[in-house]
């Protein structure tokens, strides 16, 4: 997946074994992307899609094999362009997504999940101490649907936090 300059519809091109694909264009998020994040599924023929625009805006898209669903908004407002406020990522054994994100209006990273249907209404994430996180990522454990969030925050201490999701809860 990336995105293209002056286009609010990122782009995607798939390999084969006798290479890349033509690049196709996904629906619109409403702005130019300046993030843009793709994982798949390991246990459907599913692309979780998450990218942030360059007016802060996070939205997530599912390819379900067949076509690309509507994008949904997760956060107008993830306070930054210059990292990645948003990851996503899938349990390896359910199969269930995970999306996390900077809400910067409720000062909390937001998360979702996606159950192969269904996108969760929004949760809220508090890490210890004060903290804006501006970077997230998300590890999944191989044979778990454990994951792993890292998020680094942007002032001047430079901290990074951890948390680990069960497949149920942080």
């Amino acid at each position: 997946a990336f995105s293209r300059s002056s286009s609010n519809q990122p782009r995607s091109s798939v390999w084969t074994s006798g290479g890349w694909g033509s690049n196709n264009a996904l629906p619109s998020i409403g702005g130019e992307a300046k993030f843009v994040r793709a994982v798949n599924c390991p246990t459907r023929n599913e692309v979780f899609f998450a990218a942030e625009d360059l007016g802060r805006d996070i939205n997530v898209v599912i390819f379900n094999g067949t076509s690309w669903g509507t994008p949904r908004e997760l956060t107008n407002n993830s306070s930054t362009t210059s990292d990645r406020a948003f990851d996503v990522g899938y349990e390896q054994q359910s199969g269930d997504g995970l999306v996390v994100y900077w809400n910067n209006a409720a000062g909390r990273i937001g998360y979702r999940t996606w159950n192969g249907t269904t996108l969760s209404g929004e949760s809220l994430l508090t890490l210890s101490g004060a903290f804006s996180a501006h970077y997230l990522t998300l590890c999944p454990r191989p044979d778990s649907d454990q994951i792993i969030l890292l998020a680094a925050n942007d002032d001047g201490e430079k901290r990074l936090s951890a948390a680990v999701w069960s497949g149920a809860a942080w």
